[in-house]
């Protein structure tokens, strides 16, 4: 079960440590969802970064063992939203046909963040999104 902590008023900057389960996508949605409510943000923005948390924690759950961190920012005009997971394996893009159950997360990525990359750490990697506020 994930460690949750609501979201403090004002803060800049939250994050949530996820552990392996049922539960672990919906609960990281919820979290950077009630982050992101205190923000005078258009509708389109947060249906975006609640998109891309469910992306990059699916992804993380799929691809790189616990502990897995998701981490929302409010840097300047932009929401960064981050995961980081134990894999030293950096994210890539798969070829997909019409009947694949997945591979699109970083096409989806690409699709939708205004810029994404991922960075690697001793401790495993972190891949990162950022949307934008207002245009």
């Amino acid at each position: 079960m994930p460690a949750m902590a609501e979201p403090t008023a004002q803060r800049r900057h939250v994050v949530l440590s996820l552990s392996a389960g049922p539960e672990t996508v919906p609960a990281a949605r919820h979290f950077a969802m009630s982050y992101l409510a205190q923000w005078p943000l258009r509708p389109d923005v947060r249906d975006d970064a609640e998109l891309m948390v469910s992306e990059l924690v699916t992804n993380a759950l799929r691809h790189g063992p616990p502990p897995i961190y998701l981490d929302v920012s409010l840097r300047g005009n932009r929401i960064r939203i981050s995961v980081a997971d134990s894999s030293r394996v950096a994210p890539q893009a798969m070829a997909v046909t019409t009947w694949s159950e997945g591979g699109r997360g970083l096409a989806l990525l690409q699709a939708v963040a205004a810029d994404w990359g991922s960075e690697m750490a001793s401790s495993g990697k972190r891949v990162w999104c950022e949307l934008p506020v207002s245009e």
